[in-house]
């Protein structure tokens, strides 16, 4: 009786091309319809090998589910269907990516991506933003060309055309249509709006920017409270950090011109300097066209920090070497020098609007040890000059007055002439520069190699005798020059004679008088204004 019932059931639902399992109303979509709440469909439980084998089928079928009871070559445990040309896993839960994460997972096994040769593509709103490249590359698409990686990175672009790369936390955050920066590290260029070609790499670089250009800052808080200054250039740790509305500064090394324009609500000059070295111009505040190259150079003592020392206002300033101009609080001055000395102790020293130069140290030319001299570092006494000694030593000397000789010798007594030839006794000087003259002897000696001018004279009392009178100059006994004329037979003789001769050093120079007949007897007149011997060194 049951298995009457059973297949009059069965064929029942034949024709109504339905079958029911536990139900005696299957669902009118289904062809099977198996209805329980304690039991489950159990799968015929198969032997995969491969996902592309067929086995142990004789053909792929489409449609076709099995539970695959090991694992082998590509194939696990677990349901599989035939999708006509292999077979396919269906992944529970456990096994897909999850909107709230996964666990059990294994990085050499689990990944996101593709197993074929086509690029990863993420989509926001439907709209292509990341790709991950088979080579390798990733791509970021739709937005204007340009790159925001971080938290808030360019978070307020109007992503055309702008070419940004904002890269950190709140990177580039308020930009909205600046151009071509570059911004790398926490809050760079955090609060740009419309600047354009600046770069900013290190914490706070160009935190505070708005609408500066082409300013660069490398190094933590490096321009970081520029707002509108343009072609800056900060590199090192705090460089430049109170710069506001600065123009073409270039700071290089830590704290290097860390205060300038400090606490300014307004633009002033603060323009055009050139910091080298940490803490470069470290206390110019309202400051422009100095350069400073070194550690410290003109730094100051003025500490941001504390807020203590004095904040310097300076004006067209070259500090260079090693805390060069540290305490200078002036303008246009120069200073080279490698410590803190002032201006009277720094190696050089300069004023540019006094056009001075000074060097507090020996000042050489060339190398003093083989062609070279060397100046004296002290100032000398009046009319001293300078001599060299021709080793290399320039020094201050006194004026050697006696370069050039300079006599004039006259006689003490009348000298009565004697027939023929006699020397004039010249016994006296009334100046003898070189002490030149030898009195006891009547004669000149040189005492350097020259050319010399004398001229002499000799008068005598009243004559009337017609002899003659010769006037005669000797060098080293010998005539070099004579003058000789007869008296007329009244008056006074008078004989004059002038001659410029080269000389040797230690040549003799005397005068003569040559008298002939009735001249015997004559006096000379030791009148120094009639009778007189004159020598000159002239070269």
């Amino acid at each position: 009786m049951r298995t009457i019932l059973f297949l009059f059931l069965l064929t029942t639902s034949i024709s109504l091309a339905q079958v029911g399992i536990g139900t005696t109303n299957p669902n009118p979509d289904a062809l099977l319809d198996l209805t329980t709440t304690d039991q489950g469909l159990l799968l015929p439980r198969v032997i995969l090998t491969d996902s592309t084998s067929a086995a142990p089928l004789t053909a792929h079928v489409a449609g076709m589910f099995v539970y695959n009871t090991t694992t082998s070559g590509n194939v696990s445990q677990g349901v599989y269907y035939n999708d006509g040309i292999s077979w396919r896993r269906l992944n529970s839960a456990a096994r897909g990516w999850l909107l709230n994460g996964n666990t059990g997972t294994n990085s050499t096994t689990n990944f996101l991506g593709t197993t074929d040769n086509q690029a990863l593509t993420i989509r926001t709103n439907d709209i292509e933003k990341v790709r991950v490249e088979t080579n390798g590359t990733i791509s970021t698409l739709n937005t204007g060309r340009s790159v925001f990686i971080g938290e808030g990175a360019g978070a307020n672009d109007d992503l055309t055309d702008n070419i940004n790369t904002f890269i950190g936390y709140n990177s580039g955050m308020s930009n909205t249509d600046g151009l071509r920066n570059t911004a790398l590290g926490v809050n760079t260029l955090s609060s740009n709006i419309s600047g354009r070609n600046n770069t900013a790499i290190g914490g706070l670089a160009l935190t505070s920017n708005i609408s500066g250009d082409s300013n660069i800052a490398v190094g933590a808080f490096s321009l970081s409270n520029n707002t509108d200054g343009r072609n800056n250039i900060g590199l090192g740790n705090q460089t430049l950090r109170s710069n506001i509305f600065g123009e073409g500064n270039v700071a290089i090394g830590d704290y290097a011109g860390r205060v300038l324009d400090f606490g300014n609500a307004v633009d002033i000059d603060n323009n055009f300097n050139v910091f080298v070295g940490s803490g470069a111009g470290n206390s110019d505040r309202n400051s422009s066209r100095n350069v400073y190259i070194g550690y410290d150079a003109g730094a100051g003592d003025y500490d941001l920090t504390g807020n203590t020392g004095t904040l310097e206002d300076k004006v067209g300033n070259v500090f260079i070497g090693n805390q060069a101009g540290y305490d200078e609080s002036g303008s246009n001055k120069l200073y080279i020098e490698n410590t803190a000395n002032d201006a009277d102790n720094a190696l050089i020293y300069g004023e540019f609007d006094n056009n001075i130069l000074r060097t507090n140290s020996e000042f050489q030319i060339g190398n003093p040890a083989t062609s070279g001299y060397a100046f004296p570092t002290t100032d000398g006494t009046a009319n001293q000059i300078l001599v060299t000694d021709g080793s290399g030593a320039v020094s201050w000397q006194n004026a050697n007055t006696s370069t050039l000789s300079l006599v004039r010798a006259r006689m003490t007594s009348a000298q009565t002439l004697v027939s023929g030839s006699q020397k004039l006794l010249f016994d006296t000087t009334d100046f003898d520069l070189n002490s030149e003259f030898d009195t006891v002897n009547n004669q000149f000696v040189a005492g350097s190699d020259g050319f010399y001018n004398f001229s002499a004279q000799f008068s005598t009392d009243a004559q009337t005798n017609t002899t003659t009178y010769t006037l005669v100059i000797y060098i080293n006994g010998s005539i070099y020059q004579r003058v000789e004329q007869n008296h007329s037979g009244s008056g006074r003789i008078t004989r004059q004679i002038s001659a410029i001769a080269q000389l040797s050093a230690t040549d003799i120079v005397h005068i003569e008088v040559i008298t002939t007949g009735t001249g015997a007897g004559t006096s000379v007149l030791n009148n120094n204004t009639r009778t007189c011997f004159n020598i000159e060194r002239i070269r």
